[in-house]
C-alpha cells in the first residue's frame, strides 16, 4: 500500500502538465526579490530549480541535509526538478 505521500508525488510527477513552475517561481522573485550580486561569490541557485525542491522536501517531510542527500540519490526527484548534472544539486544551506 502506497503512502499518501507518494501518491501525491506520482500526481505530480508530470511536473509541468499540473504545477506551472515558471510562473510559481516569478510569483516568488516578485514577492521575495534576491540581493543584488555585485558582491563575489557563486551565483545563486535559480529559483525555478529551488521551487520544486521545496515541494518535494513538503511532500516526503525531509529535512534540508535529507534533501541534499536524496535528490542525486532519486531519479524520481531528478527529473521533477529538471536537474541535468550533479553539480547543479543546491547543498543543505541554499534549500
Amino acid at each position: 500500500m502506497r503512502s499518501e505521500a507518494e501518491q501525491a508525488w506520482r500526481r505530480a510527477a508530470g511536473r509541468e502538465q499540473h504545477v506551472a513552475f515558471a510562473v510559481l517561481a516569478a510569483a516568488v522573485d516578485r514577492a521575495l526579490p534576491r540581493p543584488s550580486r555585485e558582491r563575489s561569490g557563486r551565483a545563486p541557485f535559480p529559483t525555478e530549480l529551488l521551487v520544486p525542491v521545496l515541494l518535494i522536501q513538503q511532500l516526503f517531510d525531509l529535512s534540508d541535509e535529507q534533501m541534499e542527500f536524496q535528490l542525486p540519490d532519486r531519479l524520481s526527484f531528478q527529473r521533477c526538478v529538471a536537474l541535468c548534472s550533479s553539480s547543479q544539486i543546491p547543498d543543505w544551506t541554499t534549500i
